[in-house]
């Protein structure tokens, strides 16, 4: 018999949104008030409950799970919990209705009329010319300036309004994942085991790249609703539906607007201050990898074979990104040996690590 809530069981369990194999776990336990609190918390949590694709025979099933789980929490004396039970499922109808109606204005944008696999490639072409120009910009000021400032590096824009590159970088990355996100809910690009596989994917024409301009606005919405619905579903900020619009809204075609701010705890606070502090020091790990003459001697470009850092790199951001990803993982990768998925991080012989000409 098993006695304590197994997340693997009910992670499961809503995966294949089966009440029966979820209640075949939970008679097999006493449930003390932090379990039914544990199971609560799953069920916000989980991302298999959230249908952005319309699915009725899923959100079906996802219904019953929900309604019967309420009940079964009320008969065994949990009534609040039952009710978040309830409301919650309430509200992910109501979140699914926004991934929909991003999905239906898709389908009705000038790029519906290419290929889910064009859409994606001119996406990328037009992410990577939009990315040189700004490192292009970027460059031309720093040489005209003369000043390589890593703490606040601003430009502006053509409307005369300063903006941080580092913060467009990350738009353009954001809404190319989110486009693949999109793409992958309509057009089942998922495996079974839940990762995401590109088809082939054709080269683009210049106008390709223009027509996909109306997919990076949608994935910038589709990426703020998730943003703003996960904020509530994980950490339990505020999400709330603006009943009353200001006439003006309408003038813009605006039907509908919903108010996300974080919750009263301060953890979202904490997180972008570790984050900004983590930001500073990979900024500060910038600076000797610019200026190190030894690293400057393993960059071979891309133009043909290059060996694996840290024996060759393709370029100085590259070293770079090894530093950063060191950090990130807590662990120093050029002497992890340790293979993921079949491959080391890094393909050289650990006999060279302590020589000079790699640690400079």
């Amino acid at each position: 018999m098993t006695i304590e809530l197994s997340e693997p069981f009910v992670s499961s369990a809503l995966e294949k949104l089966s009440w029966q194999a979820l209640e075949d776990h939970l008679k097999g336990i006493m449930l003390a008030p932090p379990d039914v609190d544990k199971l609560v918390g799953l069920v916000q949590r989980s991302e298999a409950l959230v249908l952005k694709r319309h699915d009725q025979k899923k959100q079906k099933n996802r219904d019953k799970l929900l309604d019967k789980l309420a009940g079964y929490l009320d008969a065994k004396g949990f009534p609040n919990q039952a009710e978040l039970v309830g409301s919650h499922s309430a509200r992910l109808n109501q979140i699914d209705s926004i991934y929909c109606s991003i999905l239906e204005l898709l389908s009705n944008s000038d790029a519906a009329n290419l290929s889910p696999e064009l859409r994606v490639s001119a996406l990328i072409e037009r992410s990577n010319i939009e990315y040189g120009l700004i490192v292009k910009q970027m460059n031309e000021e720093i040489i005209a300036t003369g000043e390589l400032d890593l703490g606040k590096v601003t430009m502006q824009g053509s409307s005369g309004n300063e903006f941080h590159p580092g913060g467009v970088h990350e738009a353009l990355l954001t809404t190319i994942a989110n486009t693949l996100g999109m793409e992958a809910h309509i057009n089942r690009w998922y495996d079974d085991q839940g990762f995401l596989v590109l088809p082939a994917l054709p080269v683009p024409s210049n106008q390709d790249q223009i027509t996909v301009g109306s997919v990076q606005m949608l994935a910038v919405a589709w990426g703020h609703w998730q943003f703003s619905e996960r904020r509530h579903r994980y950490l339990g900020a505020p999400l709330t539906r603006i009943a009353e619009l200001d006439p003006a809204w309408a003038e813009f075609g605006i039907k509908g607007l919903w108010d996300s701010r974080p919750a009263d705890d301060d953890v979202e606070l904490y997180s972008q201050a570790a984050n900004m502090r983590l930001m500073e020091r990979f900024k500060q790990h910038l600076a000797p990898v610019l200026t190190n003459p030894h690293y400057k001697k393993l960059v071979y470009g891309t133009e043909g074979k290059v060996k694996l850092f840290p024996n060759q790199a393709v370029s100085l951001l590259e070293i770079h990104a090894a530093e950063c990803l060191s950090q990130l993982l807590s662990v120093d990768l050029k002497h992890d040996q340790s293979e993921y998925a079949g491959l080391t991080f890094f393909g050289m012989d650990t006999r060279l690590l302590g020589s000079p000409k790699y640690l400079g």
